[in-house]
């Protein structure tokens, strides 16, 4: 009765318009999580997980949340301030002795916080094709490609998107507490918060789980991407881009986020 009484919260006709929205915009699948006053009220799926067959999206049905994985890189960063470890406003070479920008100053200046805001100067989304798709370089060859990246705008005037920053994170997470990011993440965050269906890296992924396949749209026809999966991120680009997860651990992590990290629990 307490999921009935939750889901009566919700806009009548609710899933009537969600029907509405995979039409309109021609989404075979998608999943749907709603919390309010510290509740999860609604964690559901609507649709298909492959175009052309009968496999129901469900609450359990993992999607990549992409580049909402950021925020779980800089909450893993903020457990570890908290913890001492690390300081905000530390440069990155403190943790990072080899980490180089191309200008000498911006590499003894640049601090944790700036790997996460998007200001350094360099060029937006520099060294993407390293990442996407995966390349054969370790995340530490990836990083050391800095040193050839031009600065053109001044250091922490102007906002230019990065994911290759957020591999700097990534790797600050590792050296300053031994463990790997995907570790650091599952253990510290995925498992205190509940999220015990969520995987922290697109390396962790195989054709057995609960999970939807990326489709594309080629001149109006809905295709499925079958091999989007190994060719959109390996384990360099993890800490920008590389969870999945599904509707009943988002609501979860929504609820934490709104409670200013506190668990649900």
């Amino acid at each position: 009765s307490t999921a009935i009484n939750a889901y009566s919260q919700l806009p009548a006709g609710f899933d009537k318009y969600i029907d509405s929205v995979l039409t309109t915009f021609k989404v075979p699948g998608l999943s749907i999580s709603v919390d309010k006053d510290g509740k999860v009220l609604l964690a559901r799926g609507y649709g298909i997980k492959h175009i052309g067959t009968n496999e129901k999206v469900d609450e359990h049905t993992l999607f990549p949340i992409a580049s909402n994985s950021k925020a779980f890189t800089a909450l893993a960063l903020a457990i570890l301030v908290d913890k001492g470890k690390i300081k905000w406003d530390a440069p990155v070479i403190n943790y990072l002795p080899w980490f180089r920008m191309s200008d000498p100053w911006i590499t003894s200046q640049i601090t944790v916080r700036d790997l996460l805001v998007h200001h350094s100067g360099i060029p937006a989304y520099y060294g993407d094709i390293f990442l996407f798709p995966p390349s054969t370089y370790t995340r530490k060859e990836i990083l050391q490609k800095l040193k050839d990246a031009p600065i053109v705008k001044s250091f922490r005037t102007t906002y230019a998107y990065d994911n290759i920053l957020y591999a700097a994170a990534g790797e600050v997470i590792a050296a300053v507490s031994n463990m790997s990011w995907q570790d650091f993440v599952r253990i510290n965050i995925l498992e205190n918060v509940g999220m015990h269906e969520t995987v922290a890296g697109f390396t962790l992924l195989n054709k057995s789980m609960n999970l939807a396949t990326p489709h594309v749209r080629i001149q109006n026809n809905i295709i499925a991407a079958d091999e989007f999966l190994q060719q959109d991120i390996g384990e360099a680009g993890d800490p920008a881009g590389g969870i999945s997860s599904n509707a009943t651990d988002m609501g979860k992590w929504l609820l934490t986020e709104l409670d200013s990290a506190k668990t649900p629990d």
